[in-house]
């Protein structure tokens, strides 16, 4: 992340990082199985994966536009927006699909800008 950009910006990059940490930590949990079956581990998930949308909503614009091609933040507060109004049509496929392969994607992504 270039040195210009805000603490607050860092700090909610270290925010999301932790989120990603989580969701990855307990990848096992967040089985497709457990999704369809556990209302607690599907609510966990989304409830984390919203967090992660919410902290990407306080990033500066500065933030946002310098690492536009690094991160798609419009899908990360897409889906934040989609869980967060449509929680009752939640598609598992999607939360699982998410939590998968674009979760640890992400999570590389927030680390790389750290470095920066």
């Amino acid at each position: 992340m270039p040195h210009d950009l805000l603490q607050r910006d860092l700090n909610v990059v270290e925010a999301m990082i932790s989120i990603c940490d989580f969701l990855i930590d307990n990848k096992a949990k967040f089985t497709m199985e457990n999704l369809e079956k556990d209302e607690f581990v599907l609510s966990t998930a989304c409830y984390k994966i919203v967090n992660l949308g919410e902290e990407a909503g306080k990033l500066s614009d500065d933030a946002v536009e310098s690492t536009r091609k690094t991160v798609d933040w419009h899908k990360v507060r897409g889906m934040r927006n989609r869980l967060a109004h449509e929680y009752l049509e939640v598609d598992v496929d999607i939360i699982f699909e998410t939590i998968a392969q674009y979760i640890p994607t992400l999570r590389k992504s927030l680390a790389a800008l750290l470095k920066e």
